[in-house]
């Protein structure tokens, strides 16, 4: 028996290898795909597509001059108006960033009911899989996830865009040896002591990368404060010019606008949203985006409850990952209470850690 998410469209079939499922979930199937011919591919002819296919993202098959050998095809319900929008807005945004520690879309297939992605390969264990299977992280390992976290976050906060679902979940711990992928799975992997070992030193062998875009948003230049920050500059320099003017000689801003009176932009990571969709994960969510209320008629969000929050509150739900990996508690968990009534499974941990080393040995 199949299901709509083992039909892949012709033009898929035709240039990717299907090998195993990476995943699934309420959206369907990833499937890790091997390119069958890796060659340069054009793009579509605009002048056959009429206007209203080239505002549907969805529609376009326009992808990266080379497939890598390797990638992951996802499906995305988008059966309803809200699920489209949703779908848009992570399409759209994975196709036009590129970061080594971020998911990439490469080419999107339009489907009845749900969409097709092309998407940079992320396969091995999440950072939740690991904790939940041997406890915190080595030192070393989380030292290079939480530095390869921020600089994704750090790039996508610099453009304007919100994950809104940073979790440990959503961070992939990967090989960066691409070569070795087919032949080794997740749990093959997670047999590797040194991941929980903090005499291991990680160089070049690892690294990690934020997916589920599900969730994203890209936020106009107002909404991040700085069409705000552009006025006040402005003032800063009109006022400096009027100072010009009236002594005769230049000044420098400081002598023109002393401290005191001189407008300071606003970080616009410090800038409130309105009416945001309070979503993502409960236990990973910043304050503000649990504070949510219900959205009333003037409100444009998707979902029914909104909360006011900003960029800022990626920033909690990356420190909330930190402090997982480091110290094996569950977000929103008190340390001391979770261990004293988890004392059996951290003891299960570690005699199944043992027992992968005895097994090692042997062989």
């Amino acid at each position: 028996m199949t299901t709509e998410g083992d039909n892949w469209p012709p033009e898929i079939e035709a240039d990717f290898e299907r090998i195993r499922a990476l995943g699934r979930g309420a959206f369907g199937i990833v499937w890790l795909a091997k390119s069958k011919n890796n060659h340069a591919a054009a793009d579509n002819n605009n002048d056959s597509v009429d206007s209203d296919e080239k505002e549907d993202m969805f529609d376009s098959t326009k992808h990266l001059a080379k497939y890598p050998s390797y990638v992951a095809i996802k499906q995305i319900h988008a059966s309803n108006e809200e699920e489209r929008q949703y779908a848009n807005r992570e399409i759209s945004i994975l196709s036009e960033i590129e970061h080594p520690n971020i998911v990439r879309c490469l080419q999107s297939v339009k489907m009845e009911n749900s969409r097709l992605v092309v998407l940079t390969l992320a396969d091995g264990p999440n950072l939740g899989e690991l904790v939940n299977a041997g406890g915190a992280l080595s030192v070393s390992l989380a030292r290079l996830a939480a530095r390869h976290l921020i600089a994704a976050v750090s790039y996508l906060h610099c453009r304007g865009v919100i994950h809104r679902d940073l979790k440990p979940e959503n961070c992939i711990l990967m090989k960066t040896d691409v070569s070795v992928i087919q032949n080794q799975t997740k749990e093959d992997w997670m047999t590797n002591d040194a991941l929980w070992d903090d005499k291991a030193v990680f160089t070049n062998e690892w690294k990690c990368v934020l997916v589920d875009f599900g969730f994203a948003k890209a936020l106009t230049p107002k909404e991040v404060g700085l069409e705000r920050n552009m006025s006040r500059q402005a003032s800063v320099g009109s006022f400096v010019q009027r100072e010009i003017e009236g002594k005769g000689k230049a000044v420098t801003d400081a002598e023109a606008n002393p401290e005191d009176e001189k407008p300071r932009p606003m970080s616009k990571q410090l800038k409130g949203h309105h009416a945001m969709s309070a979503i993502g994960t409960r236990q990973f969510a910043a304050p503000e985006v649990q504070r949510a209320r219900e959205k009333s008629e003037k409100d444009t969000a998707l979902s029914a409850c909104v909360a006011d929050y900003g960029l800022v509150s990626d920033a909690y739900s990356v420190g909330a990952t930190i402090k997982m990996i480091l110290t094996g508690v569950p977000a929103g968990e008190n340390e001391m209470a979770f261990i004293s009534a988890n004392d059996s499974a951290f003891d299960s941990i570690l005699s199944n850690l043992r027992l992968r080393k005895e097994e090692r040995w042997q062989a």
